[in-house]
């Protein structure tokens, strides 16, 4: 067969069937590049959304001005520890003292459910909005996942697996509440109102049972004071 389309020094088929292969498994090694890339992706989507998170937040119910850390996942999170940037001040005595030893080295929590939350009492929202307080803590909360075992480095096949902890720092600011409403807390309200409302039935049946004493003693009183007659001798 003629070669007359042939250019001088123009690759010959062979050559063109190697650059092509060539090109085919640069293609090829590209979309496993790819696939690996979106597999790992969707991996870390799957841990992220079946991993433990929890939040730091203040917590208010009614004038009480709380904090509380909450678990919005759907997994457990264990050996939670807490740490604060600087140490809690607040109006009511002794309350940031117990908060200091919470958010410290020598306190953890062993395990906090799904949807589960804790708080601790800080202090009066109002007193402490117009007290000379910090304006703002940096708390940071760190906790494993006990589903999830994994070696610090993996090539360390040697090494023991280890929970996977996570850590998260929030920032508590005081000043981002100061005009907000707070929720009523309907169980406090209820309880001061029957509380009251004990107090003053107690109140009235002391005074009846006062009044009580009092109509019985009058009532005593002639009897008491009637002289003893003799018996006629006869």
């Amino acid at each position: 067969m003629s070669e007359w389309w042939r250019v001088a020094g123009a690759p010959t088929a062979d050559e063109w069937q190697a650059v092509f292969a060539g090109a085919g498994v640069v293609v090829t090694g590209l979309a496993a590049l790819l696939a690996l890339i979106q597999l790992r992706r969707y991996i870390k989507e799957r841990e992220d959304a079946a991993r433990p998170f929890l939040v730091v937040d203040y917590k208010f119910r009614s004038i009480l001005m709380m904090i509380e850390i909450r678990n919005v996942s759907g997994a457990v999170a264990s050996d939670i520890r807490l740490s604060v940037d600087k140490p809690f001040d607040g109006h009511m005595a002794g309350r940031a003292d117990v908060l200091n030893g919470l958010f410290s080295d020598a306190y953890r929590i062993k395990q906090l459910g799904p949807g589960r939350s804790i708080h601790w009492t800080f202090d009066r929202a109002p007193d402490y909005y117009a007290g000379d307080y910090p304006r703002n803590y940096e708390v940071t909360a760190s906790y494993d996942d006990p589903r999830v075992l994994r070696r610090l480095a993996s090539w360390k096949i040697w090494t023991p697996k280890i929970p996977v902890t996570y850590t998260e720092t929030f920032e508590l600011n005081i000043e981002q509440w100061g005009e907000a409403n707070a929720d009523v807390d309907y169980d406090d309200k209820n309880w001061n109102i029957n509380n009251r409302n004990e107090k003053r039935v107690e109140h009235i049946a002391k005074g009846i049972g006062n009044l009580v004493d009092a109509l019985k003693e009058a009532n005593d009183a002639p009897r008491r004071s009637m002289p003893i007659r003799g018996r006629r001798r006869r």
